[in-house]
C-alpha cells in the first residue's frame, strides 16, 4: 500500500511540473512618461484572451499567462493604448504617453482666449489652416463649404473676384445682415462688398482680401451665447479667425515655405436657347420687342451701310427678308453660347518666412494670386503682405504686433441689364 502511495505522489508531482511549465508569470511597473510617475488603475490584458489584471497604488503589476500568448495591451484613460510584445525577460515595465489630442481639444473664442471645446454653453467648430489652403480657393469662405455643419455658402457668380455670402443656421433677421462676423486675431472687420455706385457688378466682399495660407485655424461661433462675446454685431454667428505667427525653429535657422496652385475652370452648361425665330411676334419683326416669335432666322438678312464702320440693320433699324429691296444679302446667323465662354485660369503663389528663438520670433508672408474667369474681359488679381513679431520681456509679459497689407483689384463684368 505505501509503495502505491509513493507511485500516485510521483505521478501527481511530474504533472505539476508539466503545467507550471506551460505558463510564465510577468512581472513589472508602469509610469507616465511626463513626470515619472506610478500610475495606478493602469489594465494589462493578454492579447488573444479574457486573462488580465490592474496596476496597485505603486503602478505594479503580477499576471500569469500562457507561454502559447506574448503580447501584452495596456489601457488607460487619458494615455495611449500600448501593445508590447514579450521577449525572454519576464519583467516588463512601461512608460505610457499621453494622449494629449483628447485630454487638451481647445478652440479660440472672444479676444483670441482659447478655451477647452467641453467647456462652453455654445457650438463651436473648427477649421485647420492646412485645410483651407489645400482648398486652393482664392476666397476662404468658399473653402468652408461643406467642412462646418449648419452653415451655407452662396457665391454671387462664377465671375473671377467675385463675393460670396455664408450665413449660419439660416436668416436671423429680415431687414438686417444675417452675416456672421468676422474677427480677425481678436479685432472684427466689415465683410460687406462695394456695391455703391456699381450697381449690376460682379463685386469683393472684403473677406477674399485675406490670403488662406496666411490662416493658422477658424473658429466658427453658432448659437445666441456666442452673441455675448461680441455684442450685436455677432447676432448671426461670429467666425474666429487666427493666423500664423512665428516660432522658434532649430539652430535659430529661418525656416522657408512656398505654395503654387493652379486651378482651371470652364462652365459645363448653359440655358437652352432657341435659335430657330428673331426677335418679334407672329412670324413678323418687332423692333425693341421682348418676345422671340418673328420670322425665321435662315429668311432673313440685314443692311450693311457703307458709310458706317460698323453693320447695322436696314435702314429702318430692322431685320428685313431676304426677298426685301433694302436688304443687300447679309445673311443672319445664330452663334454657339459656348464660344462665347472661355477656361479660367487661377494661379495662386505664396512664400512665408519664419524664424525666432524663445524669446523672440517673427512671420513674414507674401502672396501672389491672378485669375482670370469664364466670361472675357474679366480679370482679378490679389496681393497680400503680413508681417508679425513677438518678443518675450519676462516669463509673464511679452509684446507682439501684426502688419498687414493689401491690394486687390481687376476688372469686373455687369450681370443683367443696365440700361435706362
Amino acid at each position: 500500500m505505501r509503495k502505491f502511495m509513493m507511485i500516485l505522489a510521483l505521478l501527481l508531482f511530474v504533472g505539476l511540473q508539466g503545467v507550471l511549465a506551460q505558463t510564465r508569470i510577468i512581472t513589472g511597473t508602469v509610469t507616465s512618461s511626463d513626470d515619472g510617475s506610478s500610475i495606478p488603475g493602469v489594465t494589462v490584458l493578454v492579447k488573444g484572451t479574457t486573462i488580465g489584471t490592474t496596476t496597485d497604488l505603486d503602478g505594479k503589476y503580477t499576471l500569469t499567462l500562457p507561454t502559447k500568448y506574448n503580447t501584452l495591451i495596456f489601457s488607460y484613460v487619458g494615455m495611449k493604448t500600448q501593445e508590447i510584445t514579450l521577449g525572454e525577460s519576464n519583467t516588463i515595465n512601461l512608460a505610457m504617453e499621453s494622449d494629449v489630442l483628447n485630454m487638451d481639444e481647445v478652440v479660440v473664442t472672444a479676444i483670441g482666449i482659447p478655451r477647452e471645446t467641453k467647456a462652453l454653453s455654445y457650438s463651436v467648430q473648427e477649421v485647420s489652416g492646412d485645410d483651407i489652403a489645400k482648398s486652393g480657393s482664392v476666397d476662404f469662405i468658399n473653402a468652408l463649404q461643406g467642412k462646418v455643419s449648419d452653415v451655407q455658402i452662396t457665391s454671387s457668380s462664377g465671375a473671377a473676384g467675385a463675393s460670396s455670402y455664408i450665413t449660419i443656421r439660416g436668416v436671423q433677421s429680415l431687414t438686417q445682415n444675417n452675416q456672421p462676423l468676422f474677427v480677425i486675431d481678436g479685432v472684427p472687420i466689415n465683410n460687406s462688398g462695394g456695391q455703391y455706385g456699381v450697381d449690376g457688378v460682379a463685386t469683393s466682399n472684403r473677406a477674399i482680401d485675406i490670403n488662406p495660407d496666411d490662416i493658422a485655424s477658424i473658429n466658427v461661433l453658432k448659437g445666441g451665447a456666442a452673441t455675448a462675446l461680441y455684442g450685436l454685431r455677432a447676432a448671426s454667428g461670429a467666425i474666429i479667425i487666427t493666423t500664423k505667427k512665428g516660432k522658434a525653429t532649430t539652430g535659430r535657422k529661418i525656416s522657408v515655405n512656398f505654395n503654387t496652385s493652379v486651378t482651371f475652370n470652364k462652365i459645363s452648361q448653359v440655358i437652352e436657347l432657341q435659335d430657330q425665330y428673331a426677335q418679334g411676334w407672329g412670324g413678323q419683326w418687332v423692333g425693341g420687342n421682348s418676345f422671340t416669335w418673328g420670322p425665321r432666322i435662315d429668311t432673313c438678312s440685314y443692311y450693311v451701310d457703307p458709310n458706317y464702320k460698323w453693320r447695322t440693320f436696314n435702314p429702318d433699324g430692322q431685320i428685313v427678308g431676304k426677298n426685301d429691296p433694302t436688304a443687300n444679302g447679309q445673311s443672319v446667323n445664330t452663334y454657339d453660347p459656348y464660344d462665347f465662354f472661355q477656361t479660367g485660369i487661377t494661379t495662386n503663389n505664396a512664400i512665408s518666412l519664419v524664424g525666432g528663438s524663445e524669446v523672440a520670433n517673427f512671420y513674414f508672408s507674401f502672396s501672389d494670386n491672378q485669375s482670370t474667369g469664364i466670361v472675357p474681359n474679366n480679370k482679378f488679381r490679389r496681393n497680400t503682405f503680413k508681417l508679425s513679431a513677438e518678443t518675450k520681456l519676462t516669463d509673464k509679459f511679452k509684446i507682439s504686433g501684426n502688419a498687414n497689407y493689401m491690394i486687390s483689384a481687376g476688372d469686373r463684368i455687369q450681370q443683367g441689364s443696365n440700361t435706362s
